[in-house]
Order: structure tokens, then C-alpha cells, then sequence
């Protein structure tokens, strides 16, 4: 049994899929999923935790009545950073990060629950202090989602069906290729940016079911390509998966998939090739 010690709103796996971060009752804990050290937590007040990354650091959006937070904890006894970045009217769609960069993505505007918003992008550095490194310039409209990293240090940003790579230059991000995409689905790339899972539905309304895919970026097929089963390293699907999800897919193309049950029961799905295990952990 791993045991966290509160109640959990969602949780957050590293590359490996062995140590899980997780947040509910006003506190983030830092565990390993084999239980095999002892629980980290850190005290968060009144913010809410809205996104969390976990690889080198722990990187969370955080929110308040003043509005979002990017905060930042060591590994692995959660030592806090300094104060982070603020942003107010905004709501954010995801949030990946490499190294010391991190990516956000969602919407910006008044009226976020009665409006659609416009676009909103921000690359940081999380130096100390944190800073942000670009503001998405140049963009389509059309944002569903966001890849980081992707080989060579690239960066996704796709629509419904279609991602953009896009390289750094010259102080921004330029487009240097594009391919057929599920733009629906939820993505994770690899630390070497040379996978990439996707988690996403198909099926109709009665018979949904969820599937995981990993595809492979990094040879002369993936730059020609115009098919996303020609570069597909790894699928298999399973019954519908509803809960608040946490993904990661290592430079093995070995992919991980976690979520928390109503019972605090953690599951892990585990893809390597087109080979699916599911193990379980009860969590405290």
C-alpha cells in the first residue's frame, strides 16, 4: 500500500512511472508508487492545484483569488522555489515541461465561463526567478494542445488534425514540418522528444472505448510520413477510462498510464510494444 495521507484530486507520474505526485486537502505529495520511501508533502494553503508536471522538479499551476500561479518544488523532499510567475484571467489547458523550461497552454479573457477566450501560450524558464521565455507569437488560432519536448528540442502546438513542429530561431519558434494528427487526444512526449503517447476515445457513444498509442519521431519515416500508423510503435485500447488521467512514455517507447479510482484505488496501465499490463495500488 502507498500511502499518501489525504484525499486525492488528481495525481501526476514521472517518465518512468514509478514515482507519483498527487494533490488534494489543500497539500501536494511527492510518493513512490512501490512505496518504497516515504511520502513527501508540502503544505499549499488556499491555492489550487490546476496542473502538475513531475520530472526533474515538481512544477505546478496553482490557483487563487488573484489567479494562476507557476510554482516550483526540488526532488525529493519538496523544497519550494521562489515565488513564480502570475497570471490573472487565464485558464489553463495543460502544462508540459524539459529541463528547466516549462509550456503552458489555455485560454485568455474576461468571463473565461461564459467565453471562449482567446488563445493563450507561455514558454518559461524556470530559472530562478522564473521568466517567461515566449508568448506563443505567431500562432494559429486553432490550439488544441501542445508537445514538449520533440526531437532536436522542437516543440508541437496541434489543431483537430494536424501537428506543427516548430524549432527555435532567432529569438522565437518557426514552423519546420507538420503531420496528420488525433488533435482530441491528451499527449506526452518523450524526455528525448522522440516519442510520443496519445491518449485518446474511439468508438460511438455505447461502445467507447480509450486507446493508447506511441509513435516514434526520430527516423526518415517519421519526417515523410504522411500516416500516423506508419510511424505507431506501440497501440492497444481498453474499456473507457473517465477519471482524471496521468501519462508517460520513456525514451523506450515503454508508456505508462495512471488514474485514481472513487475507491483510492491507483491503476497503472503499462503499453511496451503492443503488449498491455494493468497492475493496482491501494492507496492509503
Amino acid at each position: 500500500m502507498a500511502e499518501v495521507g489525504h484525499n486525492l484530486a488528481g495525481v501526476a507520474l514521472d517518465e518512468s512511472g514509478t514515482a507519483l505526485a498527487a494533490w488534494g486537502e489543500d497539500r501536494l505529495s511527492l510518493l513512490a508508487v512501490d512505496a518504497s520511501i516515504a511520502p513527501r508533502s508540502a503544505e499549499l494553503g488556499s491555492q489550487r492545484v490546476r496542473r502538475v508536471r513531475l520530472a526533474d522538479s515538481v512544477v505546478a499551476v496553482l490557483a487563487d483569488g488573484d489567479g494562476l500561479r507557476l510554482r516550483t518544488w526540488s526532488r525529493p523532499n519538496l523544497d519550494p522555489g521562489g515565488p513564480g510567475l502570475r497570471w490573472s484571467e487565464v485558464e489553463t489547458d495543460g502544462l508540459l515541461t524539459r529541463g528547466d523550461r516549462a509550456v503552458l497552454w489555455g485560454r485568455q479573457g474576461a468571463d473565461l465561463d461564459f467565453s471562449a477566450g482567446s488563445p493563450w501560450l507561455r514558454l518559461c524558464e524556470l530559472s530562478d526567478p522564473v521568466a517567461e521565455a515566449w508568448h506563443g507569437d505567431g500562432l494559429d488560432a486553432a490550439l488544441n494542445g501542445v508537445v514538449y519536448p520533440l526531437r532536436n528540442g522542437h516543440l508541437g502546438v496541434y489543431s483537430a488534425d494536424t501537428l506543427v513542429e516548430l524549432a527555435e530561431r532567432d529569438g522565437g519558434w518557426h514552423e519546420c514540418g507538420r503531420r496528420p494528427w488525433d488533435g482530441f487526444a491528451s499527449c506526452v512526449s518523450s524526455a528525448d522528444g522522440n516519442h510520443i503517447l496519445a491518449l485518446g476515445s474511439e468508438g460511438d457513444e455505447d461502445d467507447a472505448r480509450t486507446y493508447l498509442r506511441v509513435v516514434r519521431l526520430d527516423d526518415d519515416k517519421a519526417l515523410t510520413s504522411g500516416s500516423l500508423e506508419e510511424i505507431t510503435v506501440g497501440y492497444a485500447t481498453t474499456a473507457e477510462i473517465g477519471e482524471p488521467t496521468a501519462l508517460a512514455v520513456g525514451n523506450d517507447a515503454r508508456a505508462t498510464v495512471a488514474y485514481v479510482s472513487a475507491d483510492l484505488v491507483l491503476h497503472i496501465l503499462t503499453l511496451t510494444g503492443d503488449d498491455l499490463a494493468a497492475r493496482s495500488v491501494q492507496l492509503g
